[in-house]
């Protein structure tokens, strides 16, 4: 008989691995609470694939068994959840949440996370372009410290772009309207208005392709939008 693990107060005795899975996975649980907070705060559903649980049978001789193994990739993935949601709803990292929502909705539309084991002393969290998603690695052979795992995923998910990435133009068709922009927008412009026409310039010409791809877009009252290059 298994050895006996506590769960959300629920002691779980000589049952199967997919009985304990469920348990930890079942829709009241901690982690499928935070995948509910993913989704929340970046407005994408988040999937995450529950293939470790058959995979990786060798993790059950790390942890002792398969339920104390359950419990630390569970919970390693808890802290994948709090990492991102710290980082989305940080104000200072809204370039990072722009380029992160950009590979997101290119991919699929949807933040998925892979789980897989490699052989590293620590675990580790990066975008794959080959998974369409995030990949949590977990170590092969040493035990997790579950303490420390949201900053130092933090940290790795804050270098999982390239810095030329981070400020790239946006799509115009990922962009919300007017009233939904963020009010600190990453561009330098000079605006001046009239009754009949409005000049935006600006010494960042990508920026104001953009612009009147996005004014174009939008219509407000404009019959049109023109861009001519600058004489200097």
């Amino acid at each position: 008989m298994a050895n006996p693990v506590q769960e959300n107060g629920i002691q779980v005795v000589g049952t199967t691995k997919y009985e304990i899975v469920d348990r930890y996975w079942r829709e009241d649980s901690s982690v499928k609470i935070l995948m509910k907070d993913v989704t929340g705060a970046t407005d994408r559903a988040m999937i995450c694939s529950r293939g470790w649980e058959v995979d990786y049978p060798q993790l059950d001789k790390l942890y002792g068994n398969m339920q104390h193994t359950i419990q630390a990739v569970t919970e390693a993935i808890g802290a994948w959840c709090k990492a991102i949601i710290g980082l989305v709803r940080d104000e200072e990292n809204w370039k990072w949440k722009n380029e992160m929502i950009r590979k997101v909705d290119k991919a699929s539309g949807e933040i998925r996370l892979w789980v897989k084991i490699y052989q590293a002393e620590t675990p580790s969290v990066a975008w794959s372009e080959e998974d369409l998603g995030f990949v949590l690695s977990i170590p092969e052979a040493n035990v997790m410290d579950l303490s420390s795992l949201v900053r130092q995923f933090k940290d790795q998910l804050l270098s999982a772009f390239g810095k030329d990435e981070l400020y790239r133009n946006p799509k115009v068709q990922y962009v919300k309207a007017p009233s939904e922009l963020l009010l600190r927008p990453p561009y330098y412009l000079s605006i001046q208005a009239n009754p009949t026409y409005i000049i935006v310039e600006s010494s960042h010409s990508p920026s104001l392709k953009f612009l009147a791809e996005y004014l174009h877009k939008h219509k407000f009252s404009m019959e049109e939008v023109s861009l001519f290059p600058c004489p200097f």
